[in-house]
């Protein structure tokens, strides 16, 4: 027989409830910290497997494990995370429905052809029907390359009334390959498919071979590389080199690329590709086996302006011997302390975060104005800075005194040892306060060692260094590089005792005179 349940049987069904309720909410905060470390865990292994800073030396499989298994670990919990959340919650309503996508517009540039499809009544009795109107449906197409052979025919004549005259043809145009099977076009598509595209010359002989039934192999283009590179582009990329040296301010940076070492067979070593950018959008790519002085000295010997760059201290050793400034890099600084608060959980980073974002946006409102930088980050930027000296200073005794922090001590440290350089950019109207635009344009040429893995032939990276200069170069100045290699190609024969003309070749001149 049923009896109704008295008042203290209540009591403790209610106080068991409220004890398992507790004990699921203890769990749940539990798991969404060990989601949070997990997080800050993998956000790190990341960081160190991917991010290839310098300095940086890793085991790679050890950390790829470490990435698996708290990856695993987050996924688990997450999944519990969001069972208890499906279970507490009401059904989450549905999705709105996807807005209709915009309609494609086609570039000025692209050719239209028009096809007309006539119906098979029309066709067969055409005075029997009248046009109304019309249908038009339009369709992105592409006409695959195709290879050619051009044949140059050169015919031979003699004067017909005198006999004793030699015969005479017209000249053969002048190649930068004379005697070789490849014409221009051919020539900068290779180019084009090796330093643009980021295609190893292996697998551009297998496409040759597999669409288009051409072979060509690895060595030959290679030959072909080596000839237009060293031989011809050479002319206009030291006139870019030279005329860099004159600039007053200079971005510099520079990244580690394998390299097959030329004296052990089987053996590779770090090459190092050093990036410098002017103002004027100006990049020169410059190819050494080494990091160090002797290696940035081939490019700085002689420069007398502002170099910006990170903390490296070869840079410091040849301002102090050449006699140029260093202009420091905002954006290291706050690296650091950005690892220091999200990926190590340091909550004393965040006021220099803070505070640098705040000259970050007088950054982009000087640019937006048309104010005197100089007094218009004296105003703004220069009390910042000033606060920010004092706050590392203070902070550093306390944390040191304390032993706590240490990802934003050492980023404190970094600052502090890089501060005269750091400050010089408020009193050069032409200085930035970072030097992100050296970092951008090696981008590009890490594309290319990912794909190629390494390169083969110190004198190899030499090439790397002439071709990506000139390509980079078009890409800031808007320039085609297929249109601008192929002139340049067709044009450097008549000009290779005369450097002015070879130095007019530059793109940004190129493009002054294609206008």
């Amino acid at each position: 027989m049923f009896s109704a349940p008295t008042v203290e049987d209540l009591i403790s069904e209610r106080e068991a409830w409220q004890k398992e309720r507790e004990q699921l909410r203890s769990q749940q905060n539990s798991d969404r910290s060990e989601i949070h470390r997990l997080r800050q865990i993998i956000a790190s292994l990341q960081h160190k497997l991917f991010g290839n800073k310098k300095g940086e030396h890793v085991d790679s499989d050890q950390l790829q494990m470490q990435l698996s298994g708290a990856e695993e670990a987050l996924v688990q919990l997450e999944a519990q995370e969001q069972a208890r959340q499906l279970r507490d919650e009401p059904a989450a309503a549905k999705p709105e429905p996807r807005t209709r996508r915009a309609r494609f517009v086609f570039p000025e540039q692209v050719e239209e052809v028009t096809e007309t499809l006539k119906p098979e009544e029309v066709l067969a009795e055409p005075d029997a029907y009248r046009r109304i109107g019309e249908d038009v449906t339009e369709l992105l197409d592409i006409v695959p390359m195709k290879f050619i052979k051009k044949r140059i025919v050169r015919p031979r004549y003699v004067r017909k009334d005198v006999r004793e005259h030699a015969p005479i043809s017209a000249p053969l145009p002048a190649r930068v390959l004379p005697g070789g099977l490849p014409a221009v076009r051919l020539l900068v598509h290779v180019l084009l498919a090796k330093y643009v595209d980021h295609l190893p010359l292996y697998r551009i002989s297998a496409i040759f071979k597999q669409r288009y039934g051409v072979q060509l192999s690895r060595q030959t283009m290679a030959d072909w590389v080596r000839s237009v590179a060293e031989d011809w582009l050479s002319l206009i990329y030291y006139s870019i080199k030279s005329d860099l040296l004159r600039e007053n301010y200079l971005h510099a940076d520079e990244t580690p690329i394998t390299c097959n070492d030329p004296d052990v067979k089987g053996r590779s070593r770090n090459g190092y590709l050093w990036t410098y950018v002017s103002t004027s959008a100006v990049v020169l790519y410059d190819w050494q086996m080494s990091r160090n002085t002797k290696a940035a000295e081939s490019m700085l010997s002689g420069y007398q302006g502002l170099l910006q760059c990170d903390g490296y201290k070869v840079y410091s050793v040849l301002a102090a011997k050449e006699g140029f400034q260093l202009v420091g890099c905002m954006a290291h600084v706050r690296r650091k302390f950005y690892e220091a608060f999200d990926l190590h959980g340091e909550v004393d980073a965040a006021w220099y975060l803070v505070q640098i974002k705040a000259l970050y946006a007088n950054e982009r409102e000087l640019r937006e104005q048309s104010a005197d930088p100089v007094l218009y980050r004296d105003h703004h930027s220069r009390p910042l800075m000033e606060a920010m000296l004092e706050r590392m200073q203070r902070d550093q005794q306390v944390l040191d005194e304390h032993n706590r922090a240490p990802k934003t001590r050492q980023a404190i440290r970094y600052a502090l040892g890089q501060w005269e350089a750091l400050m010089r950019y408020l009193d050069h109207s032409q200085a930035s306060i970072d030097n992100n635009r050296a970092e951008q344009a090696i981008r590009p040429t890490k594309l290319g060692a990912k794909n190629w893995l390494f390169i083969g032939h110190p004198q190899a990276g030499k090439r790397s260094a002439i071709l990506y200069t000139l390509v980079q170069n078009c890409k800031h100045h808007g320039i085609d590089p297929q249109a601008y290699l192929i002139d340049v190609l067709e044009r450097l024969p008549h000009c290779r005792s005369d450097p002015q003309a070879a130095r007019e070749l530059q793109p940004r001149f190129w493009k002054q005179k294609q206008a």
